[in-house]
């Protein structure tokens, strides 16, 4: 992403909106995913580029 970052929460970046996750009514369950997301990378590796973009493409992304 490029561009300069604005706003105060949630911030846009280009054409991108940042959220922090569960936070001022946001959806919260999207906070308990990132904590599963943490639990998991405590114990394994990052995953890969390749399996990064594999996943990306499973969940209906494009690159």
């Amino acid at each position: 992403m490029r561009g300069a970052l604005k706003g105060e929460g949630p911030w846009r970046l280009g054409g991108h909106r940042l959220e922090v996750a569960g936070c001022q009514g946001s959806d919260p369950w999207i906070a308990a995913e990132v904590a599963r997301w943490r639990e998991w990378l405590a114990a394994n590796p990052y995953p890969s580029r390749e399996q990064l973009a594999v996943l990306g493409r499973r969940m209906g992304g494009s690159s």
